[in-house]
């Protein structure tokens, strides 16, 4: 059986090598083919790659902590809390959706195969347009957040069997919570993150038949909100036009001057979604540009409008972090730092695509997971 030690490193690999394909791809439609050079994107493209491994290899090289034996044990009612958070979720999205479209509609316009582009803007319709205001919306991504802990905890934390039950039994619920709230939101990078800890797992202890069809069941899923959301392209014409788009649009924004945004891009962007007017309140100005199509941008390209050229050290920096994760995590030195483990991997490995990081998404697992351990989870 095949075994992976190096996860993070992996998955960024993985995730990276499809821009070589991408930049030969043409859509059945041929909606992203040019006829200028891509050349300075990609060079960028190699050298942020070049940079994470350099980053990673270093923090992994000289790392040197020693394994340590901790058993933990769960306190108060875990589950009840946790499912509550996830049931919360489900509500919010349904409520979310209510708001320009009867939820009895959208499940027939599902059914029919035309939710598509109508149900997508009623689950990202912003308060001043009619929808729910950005603080109670955040908790749309409770499930998922719920689901990361107790991948975490059952993975990796040394668990006494009482609460090793409990969180199994959290991981089976909030695994169709989260499927269920990802039908609402037709939001596939979600599917990326439930498949990332199915990987996880066969990664360390060998693939079976079992990890292999879980995969494959949720690669259908994502196939079949692609093509909900758009007619005759599958999961992999998306990922494949969206990383070229990426591509082309990193290209423009080589060739034109502009002012940087220092990380509201990036780390600070989900602060323009609880604090809409902070770019105003701080003077930063978020310019217009032309796009290619649409704006399709991956981490590179947010990190050029942050940093310039420097967008090479966030990456170095990003490879550091997944070496730390690779190294402490798997010698059980923090549960903070375990609990934390697939929100960190769903990041990474997002960022080819639509970066999760800037997501305020992002900040409630951090903020969720984070609180679980250090709330909920006591050493022995």
């Amino acid at each position: 059986m095949i075994k992976i030690n190096k996860t993070f490193l992996f998955v960024f690999l993985l995730t990276n090598i499809p821009f070589l394909y991408a930049y030969f791809y043409n859509d059945p439609n041929g909606l992203v083919s040019v006829d200028f050079s891509l050349s300075e994107a990609i060079v960028l493209h190699v050298l942020c790659t070049v940079f994470f491994l350099a980053g990673y290899f270093f923090t992994f090289l000289v790392s040197r902590k020693s394994y340590v034996n901790r058993c933990y044990t769960l306190r108060g009612p875990v589950f009840v809390v946790l499912m509550s958070l996830s049931v919360l979720g489900v509500f919010t999205s349904i409520w979310q959706i209510q708001q320009t479209l009867p939820i009895m509609d959208y499940f027939s316009s599902m059914l029919t195969g035309q939710a598509g582009a109508e149900v997508r803007d009623a689950y990202l319709l912003d308060s001043r347009s009619g929808g729910l205001p950005g603080y109670i919306k955040i908790f749309n991504n409770a499930p998922l957040a719920v689901f990361l802990f107790a991948c975490a905890a059952v993975n990796y934390l040394n668990l006494d069997q009482a609460s090793m039950r409990q969180m199994k039994r959290l991981l089976f619920f909030s695994f169709f919570f989260v499927v269920f709230k990802t039908f609402l939101s037709l939001d596939r990078i979600t599917i990326l993150a439930l498949m990332l800890c199915y990987f996880d797992y066969g990664a360390r202890k060998g693939f079976t038949f079992k990890q292999v069809s879980v995969l494959f069941f949720l690669l259908v899923i994502a196939n079949i909100l692609s093509m909900s959301r758009m007619q005759g392209y599958s999961v992999f014409d998306f990922v494949f036009m969206y990383m070229k788009l990426g591509l082309i649009n990193l290209q423009l924004l080589l060739q034109v001057d502009y002012d940087y945004t220092f990380g509201f891009q990036t780390i600070f962007h989900f602060l323009t979604y609880v604090w809409p007017g902070v770019n105003d309140s701080l003077g930063i100005e978020f310019q217009d540009y032309k796009w290619f199509w649409n704006p399709a941008l991956y981490f590179a390209s947010y990190g050029y409008l942050d940093f310039g050229y420097f967008v090479l050290l966030l990456y170095a920096f990003l490879g550091a972090l997944s070496a730390f994760f690779d190294t402490g995590v798997k010698r059980n030195n923090s549960k903070v730092l375990i609990s934390l483990y697939f929100v960190f991997l769903y990041a990474v490995a997002s960022l080819c695509t639509v970066p999760v990081i800037r997501g305020v998404e992002f900040v409630l697992a951090v903020l969720l997971a984070s609180f679980f351990a250090i709330f909920l989870v006591k050493k022995v």
